[in-house]
């Protein structure tokens, strides 16, 4: 995040490229993600007002170090000091999944190369979690004479 120059904000089209060559990441590539409307407007004034290439910047250097400021921040909106930017990450995956976002799409905001990883976390908070499993169930009629319907299988 510290690294994001403006060059990777696309505001037109509200897409943010996290790739940078500068890094030496292999062959990792990292998410572009689209801005939300919350974002884009929060962008939009920081780029106004912007006096580098940095898109997170204080005093007209760029910022090596969020930890003062996310603290103070987290601080002031009553959130408790076991608050970290990585539980942030994790409470807006698991509104994603909630709000019934499929774990492609998540894994791809997470950066997550393998969606079993996000799926392995994250799956059970969707609303459509095990739906599939227990609408199977359905099937049985439960007025039918005993053992009629119900073939018992030994695992």
């Amino acid at each position: 995040m510290l690294d994001l120059t403006w060059d990777r904000v696309d505001l037109e089209s509200r897409r943010i490229d996290f790739n940078t060559a500068e890094k030496g990441q292999g062959n990792k590539r990292r998410a572009i993600v689209p801005i939300n409307e919350t974002a884009f407007k929060a962008l939009t004034m920081a780029y106004e007002l912007a006096t580098t290439h940095h898109v997170i910047e204080w005093a007209g250097n760029p910022c090596t170090t969020m930890n003062k400021a996310f603290n103070k921040t987290r601080d002031e909106a009553g959130l408790g000091k076991d608050v970290t930017p990585h539980i942030l990450r994790h409470t807006a995956a698991t509104h994603m999944a909630k709000a019934g976002v499929d774990m492609f799409h998540i894994a791809g905001m997470l950066g997550h190369n393998n969606i079993a990883t996000t799926a392995k976390v994250y799956a059970k908070h969707h609303p459509d979690f095990l739906k599939n499993a227990a609408s199977a169930l359905d099937d049985f009629d439960i007025n039918a004479p005993r053992g009629a319907q119900l073939k018992v299988v030994k695992a």
